[in-house]
Formats: C-alpha cells, structure tokens, sequence
C-alpha cells in the first residue's frame, strides 16, 4: 500500500463468497470527489472505475453520486458485476458507504 496527500494504491478483496482481490489508485485531488480505478484484478477488468462526488445541500447535509463503470472478467467477474448491477448496488451501499457514513456520524470519543 502507498498513501500521499492526494492519493493511493491499496489491494484489498475479500474471502466470500469467493476470493476476489483488486489493486486500485485512489485519486482525491479534487476537492468532494474521489474515483478509484483498477490497476489489476481477479474480476473486473482494469481501467474499470468507481467515481464519488460529495457536493453540500444548501439546508444542510449533503448529496453523494456514485458512478460506477466496472466490467467482469471470466465468468466469476460477470456473475458479480451482473449481481451488483441486478441489485442496484444495495451490497455495496451498505457495506462501503453506510459503513463509512455511520462512522463519520459517531462522535469523536466513540470513532476510536
């Protein structure tokens, strides 16, 4: 793993269903918008990419857009993209950005 000011390479995966692992570069170096884009994978091809873009809402709170452009590769890789896109991503959500937003809401003494 490298992490800079503005951006970083991490490989990380998970264990289930089936292994799947990814190498990708994180670039935050715009103010609100972070895309991460896969260097090397088991699954999706690379080049494939996840684009956040965090803009604040005038009465308060915020609004999150997620572009999300990922291929499969064999059919491993496009049995899990079809399921993702099937389900509109729900698995994801919750366990990638409801994560990291509940985390974000926990007061300072608690995130520790």
């Amino acid at each position: 793993m490298r992490v800079d000011a503005t951006s970083a390479d991490v490989k990380e995966g998970s264990r289930r269903p089936f292994p799947i692992w990814e190498k990708d570069h994180y670039d935050w170096s715009t103010p609100g918008h972070v895309r991460w884009t896969v260097e090397e994978s088991n699954y999706c091809t690379p080049g494939s990419y996840i684009d956040v873009v965090v803009k604040s809402e005038a009465g308060g709170g915020s609004n999150v857009h997620v572009a999300w452009e990922r291929s499969g590769i064999g059919i491993k890789g496009k049995i899990l993209i079809g399921l993702v896109t099937l389900t509109h991503g729900e698995t994801i959500k919750k366990k990638v950005f409801q994560q990291a937003f509940d985390r974000l809401l926990r007061p300072q003494s608690q995130s520790r």
